[in-house]
């Protein structure tokens, strides 16, 4: 091939040898190297969010490789590095037309993944949702320095709320695909080969092993809610009535917990919500029924206890659901013989 040139034929070795060398940028996943990339930023529009809003026919065009094949630092039109480069600028041209990225209605696992884990969600189904994730994972929480890193379900079982808060929660739910000529979603969700990002790239998971599970996510928004965990009251130095700060989220209720004598009075009044949002009602802990109770419509509820024992106090949403995805409101208890 050099036809006796032995400068040709020095340079023609001397490519190969480098052609044979491991280049450390190919032994890592791409989205391990390019992680930024993915990281949701305020300012500048995401590649995910690119790729789902330019048509992939407009993404490469042979006119924007024919710039790139000009522009400073191309080929040198040497007799092997000519020819070489010329194939290199084809070869792009051809792959950029077919372009390499499925079509999004091929995107099959990616959306059974992402429906899934909206279902789990809607649903309230933490253990659901913890099969879905990959461990070690890793959470960005805002204004932290550094990430959290959860070792196994055992360990998110502990933190779940604050690493899957209501926000992120209904931002996951609320997902959706952008459709061209049509507004863009209040969270998108974008597909591509191997990878599905949800909530605006807050929540990225990615194929592994055959399946997908979530490998990054950035937590945001209220970490105080505690859906399922009822908080125990207790009137300090003997007074009547205590006044408690509380949260509702998506789904479930805020509860609280009341230690009474049969024949204790029981009052309970919220306020600081929105009209018609949150209502109250009472039960002895354990039981599915519910204690009738005279009041001021749903904020306010009280009776004389006839039995000793614990009693559950939950404030229940009627709000619809993630709208908002907490509702704040204070609680006041008092407690008489």
């Amino acid at each position: 091939m050099a036809a006796g040139d032995a400068t040709l034929r020095a340079e023609l070795e001397r490519m190969l040898l480098e052609c044979g060398k491991s280049d450390p940028l190919l032994e890592r996943p791409a989205f391990e190297r390019f992680q930024s990339l993915l990281e949701p930023e305020e300012t500048s529009e995401p590649a995910l969010a690119y790729l789902a809003r330019v048509p992939p026919a407009q993404r490469v065009s042979s006119s924007g490789w024919a710039k790139i094949a000009n522009s400073r630092g191309g080929c040198r039109l040497e007799p092997l590095t000519a020819v070489l480069c010329a194939t290199i600028t084809i070869a792009t041209v051809t792959v950029g037309a077919q372009s390499p990225r499925p079509a999004q209605s091929s995107m099959q696992n990616e959306r059974a993944f992402a429906t899934e884990l909206q279902r789990a969600f809607r649903a309230g189904d933490r253990q659901a949702v913890a099969s879905l994730v990959r461990y070690p994972a890793r959470v960005s929480v805002r204004q932290r320095p550094f990430p959290i890193y959860v070792k196994d379900r055992d360990a998110l079982e502990q933190m779940y709320d604050m690493v899957f808060t209501p926000h992120v929660r209904c931002a996951v739910v609320d997902s959706r695909e952008p459709v061209a000529g049509e507004p863009r979603p209040r969270n998108t969700l974008l597909l591509a080969s191997g990878v599905v990002s949800l909530a605006d790239g807050r929540v990225i998971a990615e194929r592994t092993q055959g399946k997908y599970q979530i490998t990054r996510l950035t937590s945001f928004g209220d970490t105080s809610t505690r859906l399922g965990k009822p908080r125990p009251v207790t009137f300090p130095g003997g007074q009547p009535t205590v006044e408690l700060g509380g949260r509702v989220a998506e789904l479930g209720a805020d509860a609280y917990i009341v230690v009474a004598r049969a024949g204790d009075h029981l009052r309970a009044a919220i306020r600081g919500f929105p009209a018609g949002s949150l209502w109250l009602r009472v039960s002895r802990r354990g039981s599915d029924t519910f204690l009738d109770g005279g009041g001021k419509g749903d904020s306010v509820w009280e009776a004389r206890l006839t039995e000793a024992g614990e009693y559950l106090v939950e404030v229940v949403r009627r709000a619809p659901y993630c709208e908002p995805p907490v509702i704040s409101h204070v609680i006041s208890l008092s407690l008489t013989p």
